[in-house]
């Protein structure tokens, strides 16, 4: 595919802050289409739109409800799980430049090592934390 495609599909998910809130349910096991719309605080039929796109996209499939329930819920396909890290990332930027004085309002633990986890994108080579300054694009054909 044309790089630009690649980057505008990629722009469109996180471009869409009803995109991310709704992926951000998902994260927290927010499943069936109620939990969602609170957690998410939208309009029934934009949350409806916007799952169908995320469907469409790959990033959102549906489970149906168990013998108890004829509701479905929806999980996120391997490509959904894989924006986790972009969600984190955009969650410790806005602590750090958004939080109030007395912290932001959500601490991440991780639950391998229970410990706080402050996240960082690094080299996957030499290990050291990646910034604008120390990084450039180059053609994927080198």
């Amino acid at each position: 595919r044309d790089n630009a495609l690649l980057f505008t599909d990629s722009a469109e998910l996180l471009g869409d802050r009803l995109m991310a809130l709704i992926l951000r349910a998902l994260f927290t096991d927010n499943c069936r289409y109620d939990e969602i719309l609170v957690d998410t605080a939208m309009a029934t039929n934009v949350l409806s739109e916007r799952l169908t796109w995320l469907i469409e996209f790959g990033a959102v499939e549906t489970e149906a409800g168990s013998q108890h329930t004829s509701r479905k819920s929806y999980c996120l396909t391997e490509k959904g799980r894989d924006f986790c890290p972009v969600l984190v990332m955009l969650q410790a930027w806005g602590d750090r430049h958004y939080a109030a004085p007395e912290g932001p309002p959500v601490i991440l633990r991780h639950t391998t090592c229970g410990e706080i986890l402050n996240p960082a994108v690094a080299c996957s080579h030499c290990d050291k934390a990646m910034t604008a300054g120390d990084t450039r694009p180059t053609s994927a054909q080198m």
